[in-house]
């Protein structure tokens, strides 16, 4: 009788000797399933050391976000999502009014591609609506929205209500990306008005 430790060993080193580069085989793609994946899909990560729950994601989600025709919810890894929305309309509007959060932890959102694995995503800056308070009106411009967004990350938009670039309001608004990792402790998330 053979010893059952060496008939191990022998079946790890044939397996390991097994290999299909002689043959590849040519995968595809089926298009009318990457076209609307493109239009209607994103890519989500819970920003968090601790796994959520899937079936807690996807309550908070679906109560906040409102879809007018829905959205499925499919989870990969550790706090890893896809999302797909029935309507393109919806997918849009999602990533305007972001940033979401899940128990307080940041839901970073971006549009999927194809040609990367979920877990090869970037999630590492997210976009942010960012108010500036305690300024006097003549500062609440242009120039120093600039200034300051530059500071915090990289300006994308600015909120200005009246004509011109002068801002008479108690704050001002900017868009800004940011890097999370530098960034993410010196945040805090508000709810919305």
């Amino acid at each position: 009788m053979e010893d059952p430790q060496l008939e191990l060993e022998d079946m790890i080193l044939k397996s390991n000797s097994l290999s299909c580069t002689d043959r590849p085989i040519k995968l595809e793609a089926r298009e009318d399933k990457v076209t609307r994946i493109l239009e209607y899909g994103l890519d989500g990560k819970v920003i968090s050391d601790k796994a959520v729950n899937r079936n807690k994601v996807k309550a908070i989600l679906s109560e906040a976000w409102k879809t007018s025709k829905g959205v499925a919810f499919m989870d990969f890894v550790q706090n890893l999502f896809m999302f797909l929305f029935e309507a393109e309309g919806d997918r849009r509007r999602i990533l305007e009014q972001g940033p979401w959060s899940i128990d307080g932890n940041l839901l970073s959102l971006k549009p999927c591609k194809l040609d990367r694995l979920i877990r090869k995503v970037d999630f590492s800056r997210g976009t942010f609506w960012v108010q500036v308070h305690n300024l006097p009106p003549l500062w609440l411009n242009k120039e120093n929205a600039e200034k300051i967004g530059a500071r915090i990350g990289k300006l994308l938009d600015t909120e200005f209500t009246c004509e011109g670039d002068l801002r008479w309001s108690r704050f001002m608004r900017l868009k800004v990306e940011i890097d999370l990792n530098k960034q993410a402790t010196a945040m805090r998330l508000l709810p919305r008005p």
